[in-house]
């Protein structure tokens, strides 16, 4: 089943949240502890700012010195760029992605300071290595997918030899197969590509049917839903009946685990409306349909689910039409709030001026 999105869903960055006898240092770990999810930001913009102003100085100057930085000082330039790198995701969130790729390259540059400093130090590997996956998520909609994919490679080497090391850490473990994942995703588009496909799948045919066996395993439901379309597509590639005959005599499995979580996402509202489309299952289709959320950042664009194949059982259907117009409608209304929403910011936060 082809994805109308693909969203990583990582763990957030591992915070380095140790009492310091620096004031400035514990405020600075106060504000990133309260700040990791960038969905948390919406109404802190001032003090998100006015905390990387502060602080920025005392950064650049432990940046620029030549000698190695004590633990304290690791850990608070690492809770610098953490901070960083979290402002760049809820940059790109609100649509004005020109500030966020500016705030990831400075993210970057301190991450690849502190490698330099501390190459030994897993936090610190596992910190620059999410920063890659889910600074790639910024290039998905791009049409060549060749920035995104550098950082996904970029990911899986960062993360390797903690995955390696770790094989019981369970947050290295699904971290890497997420990275793996969003990889496939990418290279299931490219025909010159089939070793590599195989070799993902390969490897992350262990998680889905570990969890397809027993839904009590630890794992995003929403990294899930995506192995189990990426699975599909493959087999589908392979022979398109034996495909739909896999989802189906695995619907019953997918449902319980899905219908476990207290919570369902954008990406799996996306995939049980396709899902029960092509089970030819109308009103279940319907009301997943219906929790397509047109504000979000991985919204899908009205030409994405006309082309989706998935859901051709439902373009006759009167419910659908007068869904899918709608939806058309608070799409297009949407889009034309984000650059009014980028220039309000820039002016009452003092962002860099998009450039023209």
């Amino acid at each position: 089943m082809k994805k109308l999105i693909l969203c990583i869903c990582l763990a957030t960055f591992s915070l380095q949240n140790h009492a310091s006898n620096d004031p400035n240092y514990n405020q600075l770990a106060e504000v990133v502890n309260d700040n990791l999810n960038s969905k948390k930001m919406h109404g802190h913009e001032k003090l998100i700012l006015s905390t990387m102003n502060w602080h920025k100085r005392s950064v650049d100057q432990l940046i620029e010195t030549s000698r190695q930085l004590n633990t304290n000082e690791q850990r608070y330039v690492l809770n610098y760029a953490i901070l960083k790198s979290v402002y760049a995701e809820y940059l790109i969130e609100i649509h004005c992605r020109p500030e966020s790729i500016d705030a990831q390259k400075q993210a970057e540059n301190i991450y690849q300071f502190l490698f330099k400093q501390q190459p030994n130090d897993r936090n610190v590997r596992y910190n620059l290595a999410l920063f890659y996956a889910r600074t790639s998520t910024s290039y998905r909609k791009d049409q060549n997918n060749n920035e995104r994919y550098r950082l996904l490679k970029l990911a899986e080497e960062t993360l390797y030899p903690n995955y390696q090391k770790y094989p019981k850490n369970e947050q290295y473990r699904n971290d890497y197969y997420a990275i793996l994942s969003e990889q496939l995703d990418i290279v299931q588009t490219k025909a010159n590509q089939r070793d590599e496909q195989q070799r993902l799948i390969d490897i992350l045919k262990t998680p889905l049917f570990k969890i397809l066996n027993n839904p009590k395993q630890n794992y995003d439901s929403g990294n899930f839903v995506i192995l189990v379309q990426q699975y599909y597509k493959y087999l589908y590639s392979q022979n398109p009946k034996q495909a739909d005959q896999w989802l189906i005599s695995h619907k019953n499995k997918i449902e319980n685990y899905v219908n476990t979580q207290q919570q369902n996402t954008q990406r799996e509202y996306q995939f049980l409306a396709e899902f029960y489309a092509l089970l030819n299952q109308p009103q279940k289709a319907l009301y997943y349909l219906s929790k397509y959320d047109v504000t979000n950042v991985d919204a899908a664009s009205p030409e994405t689910i006309a082309k989706e194949r998935n859901l051709a059982n439902l373009r006759l259907n009167p419910n659908y039409q007068n869904w899918f117009k709608q939806y058309q409608l608070d799409y297009e209304e949407n889009q034309k709030a984000y650059p009014p929403l980028c220039s309000s910011m820039q002016g009452n936060l003092d962002l860099p001026k998009q450039k023209n």
